[in-house]
């Protein structure tokens, strides 16, 4: 996939919503989004064209293999940055929302998954200190 911060979040949005309802459909990505269908037509033609949705969307969108595991990837990371930027950092949901999709579009996926596992093992060492001192 060219990496581009649209098509990760398009396909986040899809793998969101197949997780949530079972279905997808243009319709619910575009307000979930608050995006135009046509821009979601475009989006979805490019991650079918490299292989992430089926060449057919035009009724619900099925991710492929390769897209269930790239969308389970991205939702894994986009948790974890998100929270970290939100907790840690201190933003506000929707900047940590903002920063967590700029984040993984840009970045390379190396450096992605490196932070990624970090920011984990920070969230959580966070929780253990907070359970410690409420003691």
């Amino acid at each position: 996939m060219k990496d581009c911060h649209a098509q990760f979040k398009y396909l986040l949005a899809v793998y969101e919503l197949l997780r949530s309802s079972d279905k997808a459909r243009s319709v619910d990505i575009a307000k979930r989004l608050e995006v135009s269908r046509p821009s979601v037509s475009k989006t979805l033609k490019c991650l079918a064209d490299n292989g992430y949705v089926s060449q057919d969307f035009s009724n619900e969108i099925e991710l492929t293999e390769k897209g269930i595991k790239k969308g389970r990837e991205l939702f894994e990371n986009y948790r974890y940055v998100k929270l970290f930027f939100k907790k840690v950092i201190k933003l506000s949901e929707k900047d940590a929302d903002d920063q967590a999709l700029t984040f993984l579009a840009t970045f390379p996926q190396e450096t992605v998954r490196g932070l990624s596992l970090a920011m984990r093992e920070t969230i959580l060492r966070q929780r253990e200190l907070r359970k410690l001192s409420a003691k």
